[in-house]
């Protein structure tokens, strides 16, 4: 059962943009021709660009040069931007070759304004970060994850040794619920020790040497944000 904090935090998270905030933000991106992030039912991120707006109907949809293609109608989520602010929705896409058409007719919210907004992690979600080399030694230290984005996460360290500290190179492994675990380098961005707890919360940058390995942990982002949204915001499921 979600607690009523975890309720509270999901609503902070999910904040649903208003209807003529959400029609100014789909005009201006047709007339920008406005790249959108697309995690559908493959392992593919997909770009989409927006190219034209039917007022409070339609969006239509070109894929951009290079993208990998949905290849059937899907449920999918959309990730945008603009200025400092970054959307997302779900919707169901139906594909039309080289054309993809989504109703306008739907909810979108507004993540953190931030470079790389963060996923807030409920305490009871199925996830962690176990470090498995520090100081080049082999170690199996289990943290708890507290927020996650596509370039680097929070972490609780429930011991007061070895002391960690800004500069510091890991070796971690990411377990997120069902999904494959994923293995990255990383950094060590801030720490700071609670004497009277004995822990440490840390700020992790994951070292993203390839956009290959960038685009994978987008798309991991994209779908562990569809499954928190499905699962605390009262959104039916796909």
């Amino acid at each position: 059962m979600v607690s009523g904090g975890e309720e509270d935090l999901m609503r902070n998270i999910f904040r649903k943009v208003p209807l003529s905030e959400k029609k100014a933000l789909f005009r201006r991106g047709s007339q920008e021709k406005m790249p959108f992030y697309v995690k559908g039912d493959g392992d593919d991120l997909v770009i989409l660009l927006l190219d034209e707006y039917v007022d409070g109907k339609m969006l239509a949809f070109d894929f951009a040069p290079n993208s990998p293609h949905l290849f059937s109608n899907q449920n999918v989520i959309l990730n945008f931007s603009q200025g400092d602010d970054r959307y997302f929705f779900q919707a169901f896409a139906e594909v039309y070759d080289h054309r993809v058409h989504i109703s306008a007719d739907l909810d979108v919210y507004i993540l953190q304004r931030r470079k790389s907004p963060r996923l807030e992690i409920p305490h009871s979600y199925p996830g962690g970060l176990n470090i498995i080399s520090y100081q080049d030694k082999t170690v199996m230290y289990v943290c708890q994850l507290e927020d996650f984005s596509s370039g680097g996460c929070r972490i609780r360290y429930p011991g007061h040794l070895p002391v960690f500290k800004e500069g510091d190179q890991l070796r971690a492994v990411v377990h997120l619920n069902h999904r494959n675990p994923v293995e990255l380098d990383c950094e060590v961005r801030h720490a700071v020790l609670d004497k009277a707890s004995g822990t440490q919360t840390l700020g992790i940058q994951f070292k993203l040497k390839t956009t290959i390995l960038e685009n994978k942990m987008l798309v991991v982002f994209m779908d562990l944000q569809r499954e928190l949204f499905v699962k605390w915001s009262g959104s039916p499921k796909s």
